[in-house]
């Protein structure tokens, strides 16, 4: 019926207003990444060409770019820096909150973490709790403090500061309690949730994968099926039920795919490969892998190419295969190196030193560890440090 109406610039922007309200809606509904979502926000943007610049017209952009990520080119940028110019040239504080917003997670998925963090910072110092309350509701269904403290977690974590990922984490959790928002509290558990993942937390995982599912079950949520499939998952292969958590995993990142919601799938699909690993399956392992590693390659989405090296450099070690191995293993490393991600470059580190162990072919490996280990600060602790020590020693 909006296409029915007078060709006005006040018709016009009803139909903007009409848009806007319909989108956060369609993205609960039927994902964030849904054809729905995307052609409502398509239409928005297009009525966005014939009216002048306007805080709705930034939520209409604002919402084509989180409905319209495409990771097979640089449109989460290109959006993203449209999103920024324009909040600058309204001069609306809010408005470059949500700017920076859409950087931080664009520039974090891509694996710009460095360049990511100082958006982080602006946009936290930004946030003002009495006058931005209402962006959960407009933007993305979450606060914008819950995400940005998370995402400074995430970030903290990949460049080794780990106690202050810690930190971030905590506030997060706690902050989200404090809004009485179901949506932002649910955002904080999600994204704490990977954050546990990133950090191979069992413990944490577990008791986070509960609250998740306790939150989807009263909020009817078809969305996080997938994730929540892949979480359990996880859970299930940390307690030593191998086949349950494969087939959990497996059914869980198609159902990521249905949804269009591509971000998460390498985390879940590296892990995949572990726990087909674990159950001697290392042929169906690697083939899983070849398969990310192809669908990747032109991406954009790279911030856990390292990790997914790695698996397959140690799959390929368990198979025989030591001249490819450390060809992957030495691929990991470089890609850790070059996104400045201390904590995987450290696992990476870790692997060649147990090739080297296995094989006696990479002799460098423990000077090499022990100059990884030397970049963490001296307050930094993890339980991965703690290992990484105990081989040295």
């Amino acid at each position: 019926c909006l296409n029915e109406c007078p060709d006005n610039e006040n018709s016009k922007i009803l139909q903007l207003e009409s848009l806007i309200t319909l989108g956060p809606v369609l993205m609960a509904l039927e994902g964030s990444g849904s054809e729905q979502a995307r052609a409502n926000y398509r239409q928005a943007v297009t009525l966005c060409e014939e009216l002048p610049a306007s805080p709705m017209q930034f939520k209409a952009l604002w919402g084509q770019w989180n409905a319209s990520m495409d990771y097979s080119r640089d449109e989460g940028l290109i959006w993203a820096n449209k999103l920024q110019q324009l909040a600058e040239n309204l001069d609306y504080r809010e408005l470059k909150l949500q700017a920076c917003h859409c950087q931080w997670a664009t520039r974090f998925h891509y694996a710009n973490h460095q360049d990511a963090k100082p958006y982080l910072l602006e946009g936290l110092r930004l946030y003002d709790i009495d006058q931005d309350r209402h962006h959960a509701s407009e933007f993305g269904g979450h606060d914008p403090k819950v995400c940005g403290l998370v995402f400074l977690s995430w970030v903290h974590w990949f460049l080794g500061e780990c106690r202050e990922a810690e930190a971030r984490s905590q506030e997060s959790l706690e902050f989200a309690d404090t809004l009485n928002h179901n949506g932002s509290f649910l955002h904080a558990v999600e994204l704490n949730l990977l954050l546990s993942q990133y950090q191979r937390d069992s413990k944490k995982t577990r008791e986070l994968t509960l609250r998740l599912e306790s939150l989807c079950e009263e909020m009817g949520l078809p969305e996080y099926e997938g994730k929540l499939s892949c979480c359990k998952g996880i859970v299930c292969v940390d307690n030593g039920e191998l086949g349950k958590g494969i087939e959990l995993l497996e059914s869980g990142i198609q159902k990521l795919r249905d949804v269009g919601t591509p971000e998460d799938i390498p985390v879940y699909s590296e892990y995949l490969a572990r726990a087909l690993g674990l159950a001697e399956r290392i042929d169906d392992a690697l083939r899983g892998l070849d398969t990310l590693i192809d669908e990747l390659q032109d991406q954009k989405l790279r911030y856990w190419h390292a990790e997914i090296y790695r698996r397959k450099g140690n799959l390929l070690l368990a198979s025989g295969d030591q001249q490819q191995a450390l060809r992957f293993l030495l691929m990991s490393r470089q890609v850790a190196e070059e996104q400045n991600a201390l904590s995987l470059e450290l696992r990476s580190a870790m692997s060649l030193y147990e090739y080297e162990r296995q094989t006696h072919a990479y002799p460098q490996a423990r000077d090499e560890l022990r100059t990884v280990l030397k970049r963490f600060a001296p307050n930094q602790a993890s339980s991965e440090l703690e290992s990484a020590s105990g081989l040295l020693n």
